[in-house]
Formats: structure tokens, sequence, C-alpha cells
């Protein structure tokens, strides 16, 4: 199994993605300068993913192409800094050697107090293989098609440890480690998106378009804490109480080579890594959206994005384990032995599993003071899942775009609230040069003016071609 989770980080640590990105997920450039906000004011080969139904509005051009190097990265914690953890955990002397730390009482509680709603660390990376749009009269409607490769993990540490590492075994105490988290998954989608005006709605919408998108997914690896029920307590004879059950889901691809440590088959598998991969399982997605355009200013939006799921059905696997004991005598030289048969799970071959993608319900409003010129927009998104890049809190979000002149870039800025976002200030820049538009955000800009006390690393960047 450690093996396994080796391979499992080298995997995902060179993993990108784009646009499938639930609730919470990175997006393209454009949208995260806006502090992610993107249901009523995303654009041509932006809208798919997002809002189908927005490809055919006015604005923007009639033909996009979207090429590779549009990437965006989030990574890193919802709770400890950069000061935090030099001070906890990066100790060094004047010559630069890593020395330990001897923790006060008050050290120990603020370490506590720090995990107390368990620690989050999160990898967000996106990139776009292609993406392209057309959009034409009323009578035909728009079309749009991307090939998005789509990865997020999570892992959340478990608080019991932090206090009982810090205060020891206390007698009548519980701790457990039931809000541990682990949820990581790659997959590559390949989407089909059609809209049109639909003219049988109230008179007060100016014009009004519906969208559909409709993709087919091809997963790659997919590793999942499925189920946790461990716990360690100290009763009034200070006998310490061990109970350990988890369950681990995994499916990978061939390509990956992953040989898994319970086959018995003798036969070694090797990686064979390319620009598409064997698929460990599939299944088909969908996206519903709709866009109107009220007057001159106002505009509102409904999509729900990510209806559907993943069968999982090649090199799938599930590790379980299931036991408990009872220490007596802490010194006893076979206590090793034991803890390790206790914590050791068992693996064997499933036919298949399946996961949900992340379906997300969207509502967004956009306010245009002067085309092209200055524009505000909002949106609320809400998890209807718990799937990787989801969560079933809702995100608001509020941003907006000003260009004092055609050749001056576009100046972007948003804020984000919610979700494992909690608090995030955007800042992005486009610059339209010939038939290119070049964007470019950070999603935590706040952390520029205190770098130290910054708690997590990102940026988006990326092109398209427009033509009219």
């Amino acid at each position: 199994m450690k093996k396994l989770y080796i391979l499992i980080a080298v995997i995902f640590s060179s993993a990108v993605t784009f646009a499938q990105n639930g609730s919470l997920g990175m997006v393209d450039a454009h949208a995260t300068g806006f502090g992610k906000t993107y249901t009523a004011n995303s654009r041509g080969v932006y809208a798919i993913g997002i809002n189908p139904a927005n490809l055919a509005l006015p604005g923007g051009t009639r033909f996009e192409i979207a090429p590779p190097l549009n990437i965006a990265m989030r990574a890193g914690t919802d709770f400890l800094s950069i000061d935090e953890f030099n001070y906890f955990f990066g100790g060094v002397d004047s010559a630069g050697t890593k020395v330990g730390r001897y923790l006060t009482d008050d050290d120990k509680e603020r370490l506590v107090n720090l995990f107390k709603d368990g620690g989050t660390f999160i990898t967000d990376l996106s990139f776009i293989q292609f993406g392209a749009s057309a959009k034409f009269d009323s009578s035909i409607g728009a079309f749009g098609f991307s090939i998005q490769d789509v990865f997020y993990t999570k892992f959340k540490f478990p608080s019991g440890i932090i206090e009982l590492a810090m205060n020891g075994n206390r007698v009548g105490n519980d701790y457990d480690l039931n809000d541990m988290q682990f949820k990581s998954t790659l997959y590559r989608t390949y989407n089909f998106a059609y809209a049109r005006e639909v003219k049988i709605l109230p008179k007060w919408f100016r014009k009004a378009t519906l969208g559909i998108g409709i993709k087919y997914v091809a997963g790659y690896a997919y590793v999942s804490l499925d189920k946790i029920n461990t716990s360690i307590t100290t009763d009034s004879n200070f006998y310490i109480g061990v109970s350990s059950a988890h369950r681990v889901l995994t499916a990978f691809s061939e390509s990956f080579g992953v040989n898994y440590d319970f086959d018995s088959s003798g036969v070694k598998k090797k990686s064979s890594m390319s620009a598409f991969p064997e698929a460990a399982g599939s299944g088909m997605g969908y996206d519903i959206g709709f866009s109107a355009i009220i007057n001159d200013k106002w505009s509102i939006a409904l999509a729900v994005t990510d209806i559907g799921s993943i069968n999982w059905n090649k090199n799938a696997a599930e590790y379980i384990s299931e036991s408990s004991m009872i220490i007596k005598d802490a010194s006893d030289p076979n206590l090793s032995d034991s803890l390790k048969n206790l914590f050791k799970d068992k693996g064997k071959y499933l036919s298949s599993f399946t996961t949900k993608l992340p379906t997300t319900l969207r509502l967004g409003a956009s306010y245009v003071f002067r085309p092209d010129v200055f524009m505000l927009t909002a949106d609320w998104n809400f998890g209807l899942n718990d799937a990787p890049r989801n969560e079933k809190v809702g995100r608001f979000s509020f941003g907006g775009e000003w260009n004092a002149a055609k050749w001056l870039p576009y100046l972007r800025g948003g804020v984000s609230f919610g979700g494992a976002d909690f608090f995030s200030w955007t800042v992005g820049l486009g610059l339209n040069i010939w038939r290119i538009e070049l964007n470019a955000a950070t999603p935590d800009f706040q952390y520029l003016f205190s770098p130290k006390s910054g708690k997590r690393v990102s940026f988006a960047a990326g092109w398209r071609f427009r033509f009219n």
C-alpha cells in the first residue's frame, strides 16, 4: 500500500485540468479575474462546462479557438500560513541547519487551535487541451467543443491526531480520526455543447437562450478514503483501546503501470505514459443552462452542470481494515508488531464501482454600465454532492471589469466567499492584440501584501483566438 501512495503522489503532481470545476475548482484566467464569477458573463469557449446557453448570447465573437497553455494552479491549505508553518515545522539555526522546537504550553494550545476543525490541504491544477466555438444566426444556433482534463486532490488532516500528540492520551478522552478525508481524481471530458435562442418566454426578456452540453468522460485515476471509523480511548485503568476501520477505493489506468501489493498473478505492469492514456473507467455527463438579457443593462443566468457519473471498471480495487485491540502495557516489546497488524489493510480487486461528477447549481447576474468599458457581475454556486471539486456549501462571488480605452488592458477584480475558499480576493488583466485575447489573474491577491501570512500559491493564465 505504501508504494501505491507514492505512485499516487507522482501521478497527481504532474496532472493538469480545466473547466469542469464543480462549485470550488479553478477555472480559466478570464473567469478567475472576476473572482471565479462566470455564470452570466462567460462567452465562447469559456462558456463550455459553465453555462452552455451563453454560447448563443450577443457579445464576444462568432468563432473562437482556445489552444493549449490555458493554465491555472492553486495549491495550499485553508488553515496554515507560511509564518505558522515555519514556526512549528521549519526552524533553522544560524548555519541554516534544521532544528527542532520545544513547544511551550501556549505553543501547544495554539497548534491545537489551528487544527481544531481539521487541516485541509488542496491541490487544484487546470489545463485545456483544445476548445472551439462557433455562433451562427438564431435559426441555427451556436456550437462548442472542448477537450478538458480534470484533476483535484483534497486531504483533510484529522484534528484528533494533533490533540493526542500535544496533550497525550488523557483518561476518559476519545480521540477519533473520523474527520479525516482524502479524495483525488483525474479524468478527461470530450464536451459537445449547443445553444440557441428561445422565444416562448415573457416579453420582458429581450433575448433568452437555452443550452445543453453532453460529455463523454474518460477516467484515468481515482483514490478515495470512502469510509473511516478509527478512535483511541484511555479508560480509568489507563488501558488504551484502539479501534481501526476504514475503506479505500482505487482505480488506475493500465498506462500508469500500478502494481497492487495483493495481486498474486506475478505479472508486473509497466507504465506507458502518453497524451492519451488507457481509461480505467468511463461515463457520461450533462450540462443544462439558461441565460436571458433583460435590457441594455441587466442579464441573468441559471445552469446545472456535471450531471452524471463515472463507472470505474479497470484495475478497480478496495483496501479494507477493521480491527481493534486493548493496550495494557505500553512497554510490551511486541506492541509495535501488534499495532502494525492493527492498521494493516487487506486489498482485493473489484469488478467496478461508480463515482459522481461534481454536479453544481449555478445562478448569476450581470449589470453593464457601459458595453466593453465597465461591467459588474455576481454568482452563487452550490455543490449538489460531495464529489471531488465540490462542496455542499454555497459559494458567493462578485466581480467587475473596466477598460478605459481599447488599447489599454482590461482591469478585473473580484471576491469569493464560502466553501473551501472562505475568502478570496482576485485581480486579473486582459489584453486584446489583433485576434488574440490574453488573460492573467491570481485568485489570492491578498497574500501579495503579506507573503508570510499566505496559505496558498495560485495563478491563472490563458489565451484564445477570436474571429468575427
